[in-house]
Parts: C-alpha cells; sequence; structure tokens
C-alpha cells in the first residue's frame, strides 16, 4: 500500500552524542534519522493473499485492570538509527509491555504482548496536557522508536505539553513478532531484481506471497489470521484503558490515520482528541488504494522534477526528466557500486527509482536527491559512489532494512495488514485495469509503480474494517491533507473527513508526506486542536523553509537542548559551505572537516556570534 518509511529529513540522530558532548572534536558519523510513516509495496513487497469474512467487529467492554510498569528501556527493542541511544537516555525514554488478549471477541483466551515506549513532557506541571498516543504509519512502522525519538522528531509545542507514548503494533518488533521469513530470505527477495516480462514478474510475486502466507502460519497461525487494524485498534483500547484515560488523545499520521479513524468509528465515546495527518483513502479496496497512490507519486515526481528546471542550475542538468530516464536504464544494464553497511552494494533501476521515490516524502530532501542524481550520472567516481549510497540508503527504507543491514519483519507486516484490510483479493482482470490505469499516468515513474503489485489471494484478506459517516466523534477529529503528498492523495484527506461526518480539514498548501510535525502554521493548529478540539484556520501556506535541508537537520538540533533560534543561524553557518550529500546521505560518513564546520557553528551561534 504506503511506502514503507515516511521521510521526514530529521537530524541525524547520530550528532545526539555529539551536540550534547558540548561540541566534542574529532570525525564521527552523521546518519539522517527518517521517522517512518506509511508502508509500502516495492519489489516483493508487492505480494499476493486468501479471503476471510469481512469483519463484524463491534464495540468491546472497557479493558480495565492492568497498570503499566514503566522501566528503563532495552535498547534492542527500539528500531534506532545509529546514535538513537543517546536521544532516547537523555529523553529519559521509559518502556513497558501490555498483554493484550489475542481476540477481543475472546478476553479470555490466548493473549499477546504489545511494547510501548513513553517520552515524558518536558514542561512544567501547568503546561501539562496529559497523554498523546501517536503511530507513525506503516503498516510495519515502529511506534515504540517513533515515541522514543520524540525529543528530536517532534515540535516543542506538543513535547512540552504531553507525555508522548507509542506501540509496536501486533506481530512486530518489541511486540509479539510474526517471523514469516529468516533475515537471509528476506534480504534474498528484497535484493532480486523483478523481471522484465510481465507475466513472469507476477508469477514471482505470487511465488514470494505464497512462501510468505506458509511461513507465517507454520510461525503462528492465530496470530496471522488476526494482523489487521480491525484487530489493531482494539489493542489501542486497551492501551488506553491501562493509561489510565477515560478518552484517548492520538495522533495518527498515514497508516495511522486508519487506524484512528477505525478507533473512531469503534470507539467513538472514548475519543479525546484526534489528529488523522496525511490520510488514507476511506475506501481500502486494492484498487483505490493502487491508482490512487500511484496518482500521488507521479504529481509530486512531476513538481520535483518542475522544480530543479526552475533553479538557476538544477543539479539533474537541463533536461532532468531525461536524465532520469536515461539513467533509470544504464542503471537497469550497469548499476552503480558502493560501500554499504554489507560491504559492496549496488544501485540498479529499482533501487534508483524507488529512492527518488522516497526522497519525494520530504521536500528538505528535494535538493540532496538532485544532488545525488546529478552526482549518479556524473563522472566523478567517488561522487558517484556519494549519490549512489544517498538513494540507495532511501530505497533502503522502503524495504524494511535495518542499521545492521538486515531487513525486519515489517517486510511481511505491511503486506499482510494490507491485505486484511482491503475489500478482498483482485482477480487477474482488476490487477490488469489498475495497471493500465497507473501506466495512462505517463513517464517512468509510472511504468515503475504499474510493475505487478499485491494481489492479496494467498494473504488473509476482506476484513474491511468499517469507517462510517456521521461519527458521533467526528467534532473530536481533525483531518489534516498536503496538497503535493506523494504517498496519500489530498483527495483522501477530503474523502476521509466525509466518511467520519464532517470532521474539521486542514489543508497544508505545500508538499511532503505529512506537516504536523515540522510545519509551523500546521504545528500550531494541531496544538490548538489537542487543547479544546478547534481549529483557527482551514488552509496553511508553503512554508517558504521547508526545502531547506540545513534548517531541517539544524532545528532538530536546536531540539536537543539548544535556545530557541540558533537553528537558523546554525544553518545559515552550514549553507554553501557543506556537502549536502555528505551530511545528510542515509549512510554518508562526513569528514573530519566537516564535522569540526558544523561543531564551529553551533559553538558561534550558541554564543551569539
Amino acid at each position: 500500500m504506503l511506502p514503507s518509511r515516511t521521510t521526514r529529513a530529521t537530524v541525524a540522530a547520530a550528532l545526539a552524542s555529539m551536540v550534547l558532548a558540548a561540541c566534542s572534536s574529532g570525525p564521527g558519523r552523521i546518519t539522517a534519522n527518517r521517522a517512518t510513516d506509511a508502508a509500502g509495496s516495492t519489489g516483493a513487497d508487492k505480494a499476493t493473499t486468501t479471503t476471510t469474512a469481512a469483519s463484524t467487529r463491534s464495540q468491546r467492554p472497557s479493558v480495565d485492570g492492568q497498570e503499566l510498569s514503566w522501566q528503563q528501556c532495552d535498547l534492542d527493542d527500539l528500531d534506532l538509527p545509529e546514535g538513537g541511544s543517546d536521544v532516547v537516555e537523555t529523553g529519559k525514554v521509559e518502556c513497558a509491555t501490555l498483554e493484550v488478549p489475542l481476540d477481543a471477541d475472546d478476553p479470555t483466551g490466548r493473549t499477546v504482548e504489545i511494547g510501548l515506549s513513553r517520552t515524558p513532557a518536558t514542561g512544567s506541571s501547568s503546561q501539562r496536557r496529559g497523554t498523546l498516543v501517536v503511530n507513525p504509519g506503516g503498516p510495519g512502522g515502529s511506534g515504540m522508536s517513533f515515541a522514543a525519538l520524540a525529543k528530536i522528531g517532534f515540535p516543542a509545542e506538543i513535547t512540552s505539553r504531553y507525555d508522548i507514548v507509542g506501540f509496536d503494533p501486533r506481530g512486530l518488533g518489541a511486540s509479539d513478532p510474526i517471523e514469516c521469513l529468516s533475515a537471509d530470505r528476506r534480504e534474498e527477495i528484497v535484493e532480486t531484481e523483478s523481471p522484465e516480462d510481465p507475466a513472469a514478474a507476477a508469477a514471482l510475486g505470487d511465488a514470494v506471497a505464497k512462501e510468505i502466507a506458509e511461513g507465517c502460519r507454520s510461525d503462528d497461525a492465530e496470530l496471522f489470521e488476526r494482523m489487521g487494524t480491525s484487530y489493531v485498534v482494539d489493542d489501542l483500547d486497551a492501551i488506553r484503558a491501562a493509561l489510565g484515560e477515560d478518552r484517548l488523545n492520538y495522533l495518527g499520521l498515514s497508516y495511522g490515520t486508519r487506524i484512528g479513524a477505525v478507533y473512531a468509528d469503534r470507539y467513538p465515546n472514548r475519543v479525546g482528541a484526534f489528529v488523522l495527518d496525511g490520510a488514507v483513502s476511506p475506501d481500502p479496496s486494492l484498487q483505490t488504494m493502487g491508482v490512487g497512490q500511484a496518482t500521488g507519486i507521479v504529481r509530486a515526481y512531476q513538481a520535483f522534477l518542475a522544480s530543479c528546471s526552475a533553479m538557476p542550475s538544477c543539479p539533474i542538468g537541463d533536461g532532468p526528466a531525461q536524465t532520469v530516464d536515461a539513467l533509470a536504464a544504464r542503471l537497469e544494464a550497469d548499476p552503480v557500486t558502493y560501500p554499504g553497511t554489507s560491504g559492496s552494494e549496488r544501485l540498479d533501476r529499482d533501487r534508483f527509482l524507488t529512492g527518488i521515490l522516497t526522497s519525494l516524502y520530504d521536500v528538505s530532501a528535494s535538493v540532496p536527491a538532485m544532488e545525488a542524481i546529478g552526482a549518479v550520472a556524473g563522472s566523478d567516481p567517488e561522487r558517484r559512489a556519494l549519490g549512489a549510497s544517498f538513494l540507495g540508503g532511501l530505497a533502503d527504507q522502503q524495504s524494511g532494512r535495518e542499521a545492521d543491514g538486515t531487513y525486519g519483519n515489517s517486510f511481511e507486516v505491511q503486506g499482510i495488514v494490507n491485505c486484511a484490510d482491503s475489500t478482498g483479493p483482485m482477480s487477474d482482470a482488476e490487477s490488469a485495469a489498475v495497471d493500465a490505469s497507473i501506466k495512462a499516468l505517463g513517464g517512468t515513474m509510472a511504468e515503475f509503480l504499474a510493475e505487478p503489485g499485491s494481489n492479496c489471494r494467498d494473504l488473509p484478506s476482506g476484513e474491511s474494517p468499517s469507517i462510517v459517516t456521521a461519527s458521533s466523534a467526528a467534532d473530536r477529529i481533525l483531518v489534516v491533507g498536503t496538497a503535493g503528498d506523494p504517498a496519500t492523495p489530498i483527495e483522501w484527506a477530503t474523502g476521509m473527513a466525509n466518511a467520519l461526518g464532517g470532521s474539521a480539514l486542514l489543508t497544508y498548501e505545500g508538499a511532503g508526506h505529512t506537516a504536523s510535525l515540522h510545519v509551523a502554521c500546521v504545528t500550531e493548529q494541531v496544538v490548538g486542536f489537542l487543547e479544546d478540539a478547534r481549529v483557527s484556520a482551514q488552509t496553511c501556506p508553503t512554508d517558504p523553509d521547508a526545502g531547506d535541508p540545513y534548517l531541517a537537520l539544524a532545528e532538530q538540533i536546536e531540539r536537543l537542548g539548544l535556545k530557541k533560534g540558533i537553528g537558523r543561524c546554525i544553518a545559515d553557518s552550514l549553507r554553501g559551505k557543506a556537502d549536502v550529500l555528505e551530511i545528510f546521505g542515509p549512510d554518508a560518513d562526513p569528514s573530519p572537516e566537516v564535522i569540526a564546520m558544523l561543531q564551529d557553528a553551533m559553538r558561534r551561534c550558541a554564543a551569539g556570534r
């Protein structure tokens, strides 16, 4: 469904230790931590699926009696980027587990364990407003890691007021996991190029889907049949009860909006204030999701190329679309190699286009992505490898690759949940119609997106959890949509607000996937809605600084405890001096000179010079 990780180009978590050590000297590593969002299908993620009966689940009684025992986190339970442990430790993050029924219809039967994390509010007692439960999207995104990194990933207007609580949905991460494939097999599947012949590609997808289904049933058949959002929302209500909250305050991004919407439908009287940013379509059919998202991606890609053409000197060249097309064809025949986590790695056509697609999620990644494309197209071998590393690192985020180079089970989880939530599997004719609609969008990106995807014939499908109109919670829900969102097109936000019964709709006129946590105007409206369920505006204009990667980096450094406003000073000190690919690449290894430049900027700006 949705690409596996949204890429709000956040500060490298590896910088945390350097900043908190008062700018210690020496070389280090900067790795962009991009807090996740919506999981999607590229390559083998486009798996296939068995129909189950549609869900008829209704509101359950409140699950009371459990108390959470918050303790120091085991860092192995958190999917953290390099350096993230420093943020967790300085943010006083705590973790807990909660036992929930495998099936809420059988409350005395088998249970599963749900992992949670909490970053305590930083404000005074008069500022604090309680708890905000968050989900970053996916399916397959770790809510525990999302909340654990709140110190750098969330604006102070939110972290000062709320304890930020995240959870790993059932089957994932620190919750009782479902392991359908071995790590080696996941890597093999992800790194196998899709055949050029459509029939061969479809056959490969079917075979992988069957393998996943067999592995899941062998590992935990009961959990495998109960992975959909219909079950996740019952877990969320158990979390609410364990937190001691009569009503739940919730922020869901991307796929997390489906969790919130289904919860509001099932438990309307337990909704406090909900913010659903980057809303998925209320129609979960595979046809709607496939064509709708491809439309958003192609529009965003065209805007990306147009913005490069409008620059005084486009890093991709005078004809960026033609350059990308030619480069994709060249990489299919002759991939670029570069040093990576697992030794020598390759940037082929699929990873190249997936990396570009991923950069569309975050406009502050646009300029680095343009530079990377230009570098891969260029003749300097060292620069080419740096550009390939940047784009390859973005592509890795799509397939759930972790910091150590292995692939986590989010690879399977996203397909399992998307199929479970769908209205049912697609026939060959329906799949062909979807592919034709996507190809009709035109261009290399559309051709790439039209490659055989999930038809959900071998995975459980058809639960299609209800999102109904005229919900009694509609006035306590704010839907946020972004005009240029690639992953969840703005039309879906309008549809979601209407489906919920006329919930408030806030439109951000800029680009990128979700806006609540990094666009000041949207953050202001979100904070106001969480306070009193009201918004003072229906639209927020494009943030002129949104595309500045230096400012995105510096503002997250500022959140580590520097004086408000210092981030802009640091950004101004770096702009035009530090290479964007050295600083912002997911696997970049900046030179001592670049790190010294950053340290000097922090010292000077902190001293007011």
